[in-house]
């Protein structure tokens, strides 16, 4: 098991998500132990090479991808609320009450 620590003015947001973006290249360096399970060597793992913008365009990453999130968030409940108001009309619609 491996961990990653953050360095000092390394946005953890932004850290999640280039690893997210690097998860390819991460795998490519993971290789099969002797008893069949794999593994990341700690020397391969600290060859990949993590991109690190200065810390105000990490933060700005950070508010776009909360606020997308929200986006995200808002646009899922008003899609169930839809769901629930379609599936209401349907069913005036079969009583034959429209």
């Amino acid at each position: 098991m491996k961990a990653i620590a953050p360095i000092k003015d390394l946005n953890i947001v932004y850290l999640q998500a280039i690893v997210n973006s690097l998860k390819g290249r991460i795998l490519s360096v993971v290789s099969t132990a002797g008893h069949g399970t794999c593994r990341l060597d700690t020397r391969d793992a600290s060859e990949v090479m993590v991109p690190v913008p200065p810390l105000e365009m990490q933060l700005a990453y950070k508010d776009i991808a909360n606020q997308n999130t929200r986006l995200r968030i808002k646009a899922l409940e008003q899609l169930k609320k839809l769901d629930s108001m379609s599936g209401a009309l349907q069913q005036k619609a079969f009583d034959g009450a429209l």
